[in-house]
Formats: C-alpha cells, sequence, structure tokens
C-alpha cells in the first residue's frame, strides 16, 4: 500500500510537471504578443446578453446568437441584425448553435427550425420539420449534414433545395452526443449508449 502511494504521488507530481511544461511552452510561443480584451454587452449594442451560440466566417466576421435574435460584430459595428428582405425572417429568436457552409451560407439553429441563412444574397430559406437542437456537421466539401429528433440523417442538396433522408439505420437520437466529419470525408457518430458509427460519404451524381 506504502509504495502504491509513492507511485500515486509521483504520477502526479509528474502530471503536474507535465501540465507546467506545456503551460510554458503554449505561453512562449509569441511571447511578445499583446492582446487587448473589451466586453461587450447589451449596454454596447448586443440584442441580449445570453449568448448561446458564435462562429466567426471566412470573412472574419462574428455572428452571435443571443436569446433574442442573431447580433453582428465586423470588427466596427455591433449590433442586432436584421435582414434587408422584409419577407426573409429567422425560424425563431433563441439561435441556439451557428455553423458555416460554403458560398457564405451560414446555417442557424433556432428553438422553432432550421435555417439556411445566404449572408451575401441576404436570404433565408426555414425547415420547420427541423426544430429543438439537432446534431450537425459540416464535410471538407461544404455539405450539410444534420441528425434530426427522428433518429434519422439527412442531407442538404443544394440543386432541389431541400433534405434528403439517408438510407442508414435509425438512431437513439436522444443518446447521440455529438456528430463529426473528418478531413477524409467520414461521418462520425458518438452516443452515450455506445452505438458509435460511421459511414464513409460518397457523392454520385444526379441524373
Amino acid at each position: 500500500m506504502k509504495k502504491h502511494n509513492e507511485w500515486t504521488k509521483r504520477t502526479t507530481l509528474l502530471r503536474r510537471v507535465l501540465l507546467i511544461l506545456v503551460s510554458f511552452l503554449l505561453i512562449g510561443v509569441d511571447i511578445n504578443a499583446s492582446y487587448s480584451l473589451r466586453q461587450f454587452s447589451s449596454k454596447n449594442g448586443l440584442s441580449n446578453s445570453a449568448i448561446l451560440s458564435m462562429c466567426q466566417d471566412r470573412h472574419g466576421v462574428i455572428w452571435i446568437g443571443s436569446c433574442d435574435g442573431l447580433n453582428i460584430y465586423d470588427g466596427t459595428y455591433l449590433g442586432l441584425y436584421k435582414p434587408t428582405n422584409v419577407h426573409h425572417s429567422f425560424s425563431g429568436n433563441l439561435i441556439e448553435r451557428i455553423i458555416e457552409a460554403d458560398n457564405d451560407v451560414l446555417w442557424i439553429q433556432t428553438n422553432y427550425g432550421l435555417d439556411r441563412f445566404d449572408t451575401r444574397r441576404q436570404t433565408i430559406q426555414s425547415f420547420k420539420d427541423f426544430k429543438y437542437i439537432n446534431r450537425m456537421a459540416i464535410s471538407p466539401e461544404d455539405d450539410f449534414f444534420i441528425i434530426k429528433d427522428d433518429g434519422y440523417i439527412y442531407y442538404y442538396q443544394p440543386e432541389q433545395k431541400d433534405f434528403c433522408k439517408l438510407d442508414v439505420k435509425k438512431i437513439h437520437f436522444e443518446e447521440v452526443q455529438q456528430m463529426a466529419i473528418d478531413n477524409f470525408g467520414v461521418l462520425w457518430i458518438f452516443s452515450s449508449d455506445n452505438d458509435n458509427r460511421s459511414y464513409i460519404i460518397e457523392k454520385t451524381e444526379i441524373k
């Protein structure tokens, strides 16, 4: 028991030393760099201080999802995003998740649906069937995949402007913890009930 306690203490000490070394290495990457932090709140233009999601697009613009709409920060302006077309609006006010796809497109999960937001054309396409918090992922080729609460995987077809269900075994949606697509185009699904899966994504031409 004494030897075991000594081994435990040594292991703990080694872990602490390793953690300290890694910290110094990370800090030493650019020791001369200086950073300034600014705190934003509803006083600075945010529609709501309760932030649910955030995404920085390829142009450097930061999109901030709050409990009261989508906010935009371009380095100068900070405030609630308002569509230029009054006929286009988001499906809900709770912006729960934001991920970027190709061609200046953001996929936005709200409390009432899923929105495809084209930031360049300023258009919003809503899919009210995809409510709640769904699992989403983008492939290296910018294809969009989502696990719906019915337990099936869907992918977006740009040509059809709609979703198509994949012919795969149903998943226990409540157990899904994460979905991701690696650089090799393999879709991974990790579940708390150990029903972990992987699928190779292969595109076929639509005739």
